[in-house]
C-alpha cells in the first residue's frame, strides 16, 4: 500500500482483543483527496490493488495546526 502513489502513510498497528474500543483493522493508510468521493475512488483502487475488499474509511472533520515534537 505505502508504493501506491496517493498515500502518505501507512501504518501497521497491533490489535488488542478485549479492549473497549476494539478495532478489527491492523493497518492504516492516509490519503487526501479534495472530496469524499476522491478518498473513495483512491481507497477502492488500494483495495483492488492489494486484493483486500474489507475495509472501512474515517473521513477528518477538522485539520489541526501540525507542530513538532518538543523536547
Amino acid at each position: 500500500m505505502a508504493s501506491i502513489p496517493e498515500v502518505s502513510h501507512c501504518y501497521e498497528r497491533p490489535r488488542y482483543p478485549g479492549e473497549p474500543y476494539h478495532w478489527n483493522y491492523n493497518l492504516f493508510t492516509m490519503v487526501h483527496g479534495r472530496s469524499r468521493e476522491e478518498c473513495e475512488a483512491i481507497a477502492e483502487k488500494i483495495s483492488k490493488a492489494v486484493g483486500i475488499s474489507e475495509y472501512h474509511l474515517i473521513f477528518s472533520l477538522t485539520e489541526f495546526k501540525k507542530v513538532g515534537v518538543r523536547i
